[in-house]
């Protein structure tokens, strides 16, 4: 649990749909955290717990770990890292009901990042999200 603890309790809180387990696995982890210092465990937590937060709509949660995946990427600011706090806070907003020109070119930004860099892990949400705002100005 020490050296990779975080990343499967992340994805355990991705692949529950219990609510209270996701939010078991989230703070074990963060627990963890506190006393781990393997960057991998951060940044890979970190974009899971984003997920899983968006995936219970959980906004402000999102926003949260994406708020400590940007602190914890400060001092050696990644194009990966830089996407995934991007990438929540625009999904955290679209799940609170933001529809705005400004939100939606953010995420067609956020849709070229994806391509460009290259997880394509994130696609199909930004997309879901983009068909939203689509649909919402025909």
């Amino acid at each position: 649990m020490a050296y990779m603890g975080p990343i499967f309790l992340g994805m355990l809180a991705i692949a529950t749909a219990d609510p209270a387990a996701r939010h078991a696995a989230l703070a074990e982890a963060e627990a963890l955290l506190a006393t781990n210092s393997i960057s991998h465990d951060h940044m890979l937590f970190r974009r899971d717990a984003i997920d899983a937060c968006l995936g219970g709509q959980a906004w402000d949660q999102a926003e949260r770990h994406a708020v400590a995946l940007e602190a914890f990427g400060r001092q050696e600011p990644l194009p990966w890292t830089l996407f995934f706090v991007a990438r929540g806070r625009a999904l955290a907003a679209h799940g609170q009901g933001r529809q705005d020109r400004l939100l939606m070119a953010e995420l067609e930004r956020l849709m070229g990042e994806d391509y460009r860099i290259g997880p394509r892990v994130a696609l199909p949400q930004i997309a879901a999200a983009l068909a939203v705002g689509e649909a919402t100005r025909s």
